[in-house]
């Protein structure tokens, strides 16, 4: 091993990130999955009134997975790690948004997807059952929203009707 004084800028940061990364939690002993049972749940309802997934519904899997296993301290250490500094990193998301940009041009008007919205939020409160009526106007709103930290957000609350 090099001296300090002898190592390059380079050479300090990438055994910086090393040691951070060798510094990852260790999974529960006992994990609590019962978030994760409902969120399935909701999901496998959800499929079945609509006929498709509800969107970004694996990302919340993956998270909610992680935070079972390894507890709400991964992510600190999983967010120290500058994920999203790296090279790689940096080449998918501006790819991403090449896609993303692509895919817009070819995307209904927002006014469309509005009107979309509207109707489809009436045939849900229109429901026999309204907590199933509530769930699917959430998915709606959430769909049409397409933000993902806002529906990672709302769907960490506690709602009367799940």
């Amino acid at each position: 091993m090099k001296n300090l004084e002898e190592a390059t800028e380079e050479e300090i940061e990438q055994e910086l990130e090393r040691r951070k990364r060798d510094k990852a939690p260790k999974p529960i002993v006992n994990p609590d999955f019962s978030r994760l049972i409902k969120m399935t749940l909701e999901e496998t309802e959800y499929l079945k009134k609509n006929g498709y997934p509800s969107k970004d519904f694996d990302h919340y899997v993956y998270e909610e997975v992680m935070s079972a296993i390894y507890g709400k301290g991964y992510w600190k250490w999983r967010n120290s790690l500058d994920y999203l500094l790296s090279k790689s990193r940096i080449t998918y998301i501006i790819f991403k948004y090449t896609l993303d940009g692509e895919s817009n041009k070819m995307a209904k008007s927002k006014k469309q997807k509005l009107e979309e919205l509207k109707v489809n939020l009436k045939k849900a409160f229109d429901e026999a059952d309204e907590e199933d009526g509530h769930l699917r106007a959430d998915r709606l709103l959430l769909d049409y929203i397409g933000d993902e930290e806002v529906s990672k957000i709302f769907n960490s609350a506690r709602k009367w009707y799940a």
